[in-house]
């Protein structure tokens, strides 16, 4: 597999548990302000074709939290929590992926419709 169709795999993993983890993300926006799910790519792959029911493993990660001058400090900065989800992807192989997710009419629900 290249790396584009990975990537491509990853997108509709997360896609496919969006309400899960778009819930998840507003959450914890409100509690610990602007931030990153963390999911691994095995778990995130194995939720997406999971039965009802059974949770996604994440972990979040508030901006305040990465060191100052870490570029992915400055990253966080720049999404938009209500319609937006940073996901930070964790793989062995691959080492971590950042994607931006948006909700989109009539695919994605809103992250802050999840309050």
């Amino acid at each position: 597999m290249n790396e584009s169709d990975a990537l491509r795999n990853l997108i509709e993993a997360a896609s496919a548990c969006w309400d899960e983890i778009a819930a998840f993300a507003w959450k914890s926006y409100q509690l610990s302000g602007r931030g990153a799910v963390l999911v691994l790519a095995g778990d995130l792959h194995s939720a997406a074709e999971r039965q009802p029911g059974v949770p996604l493993t994440m972990n979040y990660f508030a901006q305040e939290d990465v060191p100052a001058g870490d570029d992915f400090r400055s990253l966080m900065g720049t999404y938009e929590p209500q319609t937006q989800v940073m996901l930070m992807i964790g793989d062995q192989e691959q080492g971590e992926q950042v994607l931006v997710l948006e909700a989109t009419d009539g695919q994605r629900a809103r992250p802050d419709s999840f309050s």
